[in-house]
């Protein structure tokens, strides 16, 4: 794993303070010029507290975090309905309730078993 392309979020969350704290830690390792620059998509994987409150406050926090075209995945998904109903708050609807893909923050998300993945928009 190289820390300096990926997050991975795991253990029990104490939510926003202690995913700051990593996201310090991270950016500090990533500054040392220690790091591999990778190119392509900023992956994240989320494997955490299965618990539907630290999960979908950690889905928030991260999604704002991820670069466009970054994945988030996330196992375990059929534990509870954090991981779709974080989903559905992506998308936006114009007035007559059809998806408005300019306002929409997901271009592509999906479940595979209990491994759900969602590609953030450009």
């Amino acid at each position: 794993m190289n820390p300096c392309s990926i997050y991975i979020i795991a253990g029990e969350s104490s939510g926003d303070a202690q995913a700051s704290v990593l996201m310090e830690e991270i950016a500090t390792l990533r500054q040392s010029g220690n790091c591999i620059q990778i190119n392509g998509p900023e992956p994240l994987l989320h494997d955490s507290s299965h618990r539907y409150k630290y999960q979908y406050l950690e889905f928030r926090y991260f999604w704002k975090k991820l670069k466009p075209n970054g994945v988030l995945v996330s196992h375990d998904v059929n534990f509870n309905a954090s991981f779709v109903d974080f989903v559905s708050t992506t998308y936006k609807h114009d007035k007559i309730g059809v998806v408005d893909k300019v306002r929409t923050t997901h271009s592509l998300w999906g479940r595979l078993g209990t491994i759900g993945f969602m590609v953030k928009a450009r």
